[in-house]
């Protein structure tokens, strides 16, 4: 049966006093067309009678019973359910006279009403079709960007080379191992010797830009230094790749808005949904946009092959560098610098760029994207207060989560504890990991514990796929810088709805918080302490001096139990459980550094800023690499 909707709802306006409009959106019968003029209405249907019902079928007079609707002497019955409107023998017989019936046969006398579960369903199959296409776009961007040589030897390099194998063209890492022996030579291997000529034809025809030497059994590149005028040629390379990526989001937004406009056509949604849902679609458009943004200036960065933070002043007559420095921009119109007596090791990875320094004060130093981490003259300090305080308030402190904390230094503060079995250590850099196993010498017995489980994942995927619990977790991430990775692991949903349910009774959590100086706390230590207020039932804040970050770095410790250990019983857990002597961290020490100045007792008193990824607050700068300068 076809009925024409505004017939319809011009005889219901002649029947009541109120305006009434056509309905619209998902409740709108569909498929209707003018059949007759509006002359005569049975008396028993009226306006309300005719309204539609949430599930989409039509209200009559009369009794419901279960899925049919009595409607008296005149009419038999609908029967109703979510999806169909169906007229029996009495309704076809009283319709008949005012209505014309089309295509009976084909359609069965059935009038479709779309659902809001349909309607929800295919806005959701579209906006999911969307994130996923738009995430692949991500993914091709980072595989683009990989293949774009650095100065660091990289096998992801090679990546887009294809070798005439056998008369069709083949990946090259599909017929050979490429590895890489150190930081600045590829090897390689084909698995059949007899296509090196073909290997060393395809190398030499691309556009990476390497020469290879090949020996008759393997091909070897040399990765040289980039040059001022390769660097320009690979800065346009990368801007091209990000405006592709653009473009392709861009075009994977284009093509669910057209989605959106299909089912307003067909009546399944309003106009008004139409530009809602766009407007939504908008705001995940620019948060992938962001994204490609920033995979390009960390490529950029890690592109620009310059020491971070690194300066030299002045050169002797035959050359040689007179003094050289590293300088970390702490805050604006703040630079932090000392001297170094030389560059033990540089490098990047896909997160970051990795630097090893020898300090002249501080001896051995690891810096990240140019913000120093640790020096061997006083990590004790910041890792003995980081790990110590938390596992001896614990009962029987057995198993560790740690997350962060690459270097390894909090694994083996962790390890020297008696009671502890198992330490899994979860940190998103390989490279970071590896690098800190070669060069720095303290960690190497640790890294080497057989209670000590590594694992190369972010820690939120981790903790929210494992189903064991642990007694205290430890975070000792990247400070939250913006555009870093780190920020979101300090938020109050990341607190409250991940880590906090992966702790045992009587669990504890403790975390680095960033510089709670007098003037410096109001960054990020007042607001992650008042964040851990809201999640945990005690939470303790302390801090300690830390001289080679020229600040007083600041610890947020956790839980639903209570902190009830006074410096004495500190002490005593100490001798009972810790091997060796603390260098640092004592009873009395503790006491000490969890009381915290009357400045910034008020201002924690006073915050109320929660830590989330709408209202996050970041440490200063990015990292970001500076120029060598030589005079």
């Amino acid at each position: 049966v076809s009925v024409y909707k505004p017939f319809l709802w011009t005889a219901i306006r002649s029947l009541s006093p109120s305006s009434l409009s056509p309905p619209r959106g998902p409740m709108a019968l569909r498929s209707f067309s003018p059949a007759a003029s509006a002359r005569s209405v049975h008396p028993s249907l009226t306006a309300a009678s005719l309204l539609p019902s949430r599930t989409g079928s039509i209200r009559a007079p009369g009794n419901i019973h279960g899925g049919n609707i009595s409607l008296g002497k005149h009419m038999s019955s609908l029967s109703s359910s979510s999806n169909y409107v169906r007229p029996q023998e009495g309704a076809n017989a009283f319709f008949s006279s005012h209505l014309v019936s089309r295509n009976s046969k084909r359609r069965a006398r059935v009038l479709r009403c779309a659902t809001i579960e349909e309607i929800e369903a295919e806005k959701s199959v579209i906006e999911k079709d969307a994130k996923e296409r738009m995430d692949k776009t991500i993914e091709t961007v980072r595989a683009s960007f990989n293949a774009v040589r650095t100065g660091r030897a990289n096998p992801s390099m090679l990546d887009r080379v294809e070798v005439e194998y056998y008369g069709s063209p083949v990946s090259l890492k599909s017929i050979a191992q490429i590895s890489t022996p150190d930081g600045s030579t590829l090897l390689v291997q084909p698995y059949d010797k007899s296509s090196l000529k073909a290997v060393e034809k395809a190398i030499v025809s691309s556009d990476i830009g390497l020469t290879p030497n090949n020996d008759g059994e393997v091909i070897r590149l040399s990765i040289p230094q980039l040059t001022s005028e390769r660097r320009k040629e690979l800065s346009k390379v990368v801007a091209k790749l990000t405006e592709e990526g653009k473009v392709a989001v861009r075009n994977i937004r284009r093509d669910a808005i057209k989605a959106y406009e299909k089912l307003e056509k067909e009546k399944k949604l309003s106009e008004d949904n139409v530009k809602d849902l766009s407007s939504d679609l908008q705001k995940v458009t620019d948060e992938y946009m962001k994204k490609i943004e920033t995979i390009q200036k960390q490529k950029e960065k890690v592109r620009s092959l310059k020491i971070v933070g690194i300066k030299f002043y002045g050169l002797l007559g035959d050359g040689r560098r007179k003094s050289c420095w590293y300088e970390e921009e702490i805050e604006q119109n703040l630079r932090w610098c000392f001297a170094l007596n030389s560059i033990l090791h540089t490098g990047s990875s896909q997160y970051q760029d990795i630097a090893l320094l020898d300090t002249k004060p501080f001896g051995k130093a690891l810096v990240l994207d140019g913000k120093l981490q640790s020096a061997e003259m006083d990590e004790f300090i910041y890792h003995e207060s980081l790990v110590h305080p938390a596992l001896l308030h614990h009962q029987n402190p057995k198993h560790i989560f740690i997350m962060g904390g690459g270097e390894g230094s909090t694994a083996r503060e962790t390890l020297r504890h008696r009671t502890v079995e198992r330490v899994v250590m979860c940190d998103i850099d390989q490279e970071v990991v590896d690098f800190c196993k070669s060069h720095l010498l303290a960690n190497k017995e640790a890294f080497f514990d057989p209670r000590l489980h590594v694992i190369i994942n972010d820690a939120r995927a981790e903790l929210e796929k494992r189903k064991d619990k642990f007694d205290v977790i430890v975070g000792d991430l990247a400070d939250p810088i913006e555009g870093g990775p780190c920020y979101k692991l300090y938020t109050k949903s990341f607190y409250e709805e991940t880590l906090k349910p992966r702790l045992n009774q009587g669990g504890i959590f403790v975390t680095q918080a960033g510089p709670a100086g007098v003037f410096s706390h109001t960054e990020v230590f007042s607001c992650i302490y008042n964040t851990l207020r809201h999640v945990f039932r005690y939470v303790v804040p302390y801090s300690a001096h830390i001289p080679s970050y020229a600040d007083t770095w600041g610890w947020v410790m956790a839980s639903d139990s209570p902190f009830t250990l006074d410096a004495e019983k500190l002490d005593s857990r100490i001798r009972q459980r810790i091997e060796g002597e603390n260098r640092y961290v004592d009873g009395k020490t503790f006491a000490s550094a969890s009381i915290l100045s009357k400045a910034v007792r008020k201002s924690l008193a006073k915050e109320t800023q929660l830590y989330t990824e709408g209202t996050a607050k970041f440490i200063y700068g990015r990292g970001n690499c500076t120029d060598i300068a030589s005079t």
